[in-house]
Protein backbone atom coordinates (compact mmCIF):
# COMPACT_ATOMS: atom_id res chain seq x y z
CA UNK A 1 0.00 0.00 0.00
CA UNK A 2 1.01 3.59 -0.91
CA UNK A 3 0.64 6.58 0.94
CA UNK A 4 -0.16 10.64 -0.28
CA UNK A 5 -0.93 13.45 1.68
CA UNK A 6 -2.77 16.63 0.08
CA UNK A 7 -3.90 19.60 2.06
CA UNK A 8 -6.40 22.14 0.56
CA UNK A 9 -5.33 26.20 0.55
CA UNK A 10 -8.88 27.63 0.62
CA UNK A 11 -7.49 31.47 1.51
CA UNK A 12 -4.88 33.74 0.08
CA UNK A 13 -2.29 33.40 2.79
CA UNK A 14 -1.15 37.04 1.71
CA UNK A 15 -4.14 38.91 1.29
CA UNK A 16 -4.99 40.62 4.91
CA UNK A 17 -8.51 41.20 4.02
CA UNK A 18 -10.91 40.51 0.78
CA UNK A 19 -13.77 42.18 -1.17
CA UNK A 20 -16.23 39.74 -2.14
CA UNK A 21 -18.50 40.19 -5.23
CA UNK A 22 -20.87 42.03 -2.64
CA UNK A 23 -19.08 44.66 -2.03
CA UNK A 24 -18.58 43.46 1.74
CA UNK A 25 -14.82 44.49 3.07
CA UNK A 26 -14.11 42.12 5.80
CA UNK A 27 -10.35 40.88 7.37
CA UNK A 28 -10.02 37.15 6.04
CA UNK A 29 -8.52 34.50 8.89
CA UNK A 30 -6.05 32.81 7.18
CA UNK A 31 -4.67 29.31 7.91
CA UNK A 32 -1.07 30.02 8.66
CA UNK A 33 1.31 28.20 6.25
CA UNK A 34 3.07 26.92 9.10
CA UNK A 35 0.65 24.45 9.10
CA UNK A 36 0.98 23.93 5.34
CA UNK A 37 4.81 23.06 5.95
CA UNK A 38 4.38 20.65 8.79
CA UNK A 39 2.04 18.87 7.14
CA UNK A 40 4.55 18.72 4.09
CA UNK A 41 7.90 17.83 6.58
CA UNK A 42 5.22 15.01 8.32
CA UNK A 43 5.22 13.67 4.72
CA UNK A 44 8.59 14.02 3.32
CA UNK A 45 9.87 12.03 7.21
CA UNK A 46 7.43 9.16 6.17
CA UNK A 47 8.21 9.19 2.54
CA UNK A 48 5.19 9.57 0.68
CA UNK A 49 4.26 12.57 -1.91
CA UNK A 50 2.29 15.37 -0.69
CA UNK A 51 0.18 17.66 -2.23
CA UNK A 52 -1.40 21.08 -1.61
CA UNK A 53 -5.01 21.94 -3.50
CA UNK A 54 -5.89 25.60 -4.49
CA UNK A 55 -8.90 26.03 -3.96
CA UNK A 56 -8.70 29.86 -3.19
CA UNK A 57 -10.88 31.06 -6.31
CA UNK A 58 -14.07 27.98 -6.11
CA UNK A 59 -14.12 28.74 -1.95
CA UNK A 60 -14.86 32.39 -2.63
CA UNK A 61 -17.27 31.92 -5.14
CA UNK A 62 -18.92 28.62 -3.91
CA UNK A 63 -18.71 29.40 -0.30
CA UNK A 64 -17.91 32.81 0.82
CA UNK A 65 -20.15 34.66 -1.51
CA UNK A 66 -23.57 32.60 -1.16
CA UNK A 67 -22.43 32.55 2.83
CA UNK A 68 -22.72 36.50 2.54
CA UNK A 69 -26.00 37.16 0.06
CA UNK A 70 -27.65 35.01 2.46
CA UNK A 71 -26.65 36.59 5.09
CA UNK A 72 -27.34 40.26 4.39
CA UNK A 73 -30.95 38.61 3.92
CA UNK A 74 -30.74 37.84 7.32
CA UNK A 75 -30.72 34.06 6.94
CA UNK A 76 -28.60 32.12 8.55
CA UNK A 77 -26.35 30.06 6.29
CA UNK A 78 -24.11 27.48 7.48
CA UNK A 79 -21.44 27.50 5.08
CA UNK A 80 -19.56 24.03 6.17
CA UNK A 81 -22.29 22.21 4.75
CA UNK A 82 -21.68 23.22 0.76
CA UNK A 83 -17.65 23.54 1.55
CA UNK A 84 -17.42 20.22 2.73
CA UNK A 85 -20.01 18.09 0.61
CA UNK A 86 -19.28 20.19 -2.78
CA UNK A 87 -15.91 21.73 -2.67
CA UNK A 88 -14.01 19.91 -0.40
CA UNK A 89 -14.42 16.53 -0.62
CA UNK A 90 -15.92 16.51 -4.30
CA UNK A 91 -12.33 17.76 -5.32
CA UNK A 92 -10.30 15.57 -2.36
CA UNK A 93 -12.16 12.67 -4.65
CA UNK A 94 -11.17 14.03 -8.28
CA UNK A 95 -7.48 14.42 -7.19
CA UNK A 96 -7.56 11.06 -5.13
CA UNK A 97 -8.94 9.06 -8.34
CA UNK A 98 -6.66 10.85 -10.63
CA UNK A 99 -3.62 9.69 -8.76
CA UNK A 100 -5.00 6.71 -8.28
CA UNK A 101 -6.21 6.22 -5.15
CA UNK A 102 -8.12 3.83 -3.82
CA UNK A 103 -9.43 4.73 -0.59
CA UNK A 104 -9.16 7.95 1.07
CA UNK A 105 -9.01 8.79 4.96
CA UNK A 106 -9.23 12.57 6.44
CA UNK A 107 -8.82 13.73 9.79
CA UNK A 108 -11.88 15.78 9.34
CA UNK A 109 -14.52 15.76 11.63
CA UNK A 110 -12.14 12.65 13.29
CA UNK A 111 -12.98 10.87 16.67
CA UNK A 112 -10.02 9.99 18.55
Amino acid sequence: MSWSGFTMQLWNSVAASVSTRTGIHCRRVVVRLDDVYDARRVAEELGFPFYVLNLEREFERDVVAPFVASYLKSETPIPCVSCNSRLKFASLDRLAASLGCEKVATGHYARV
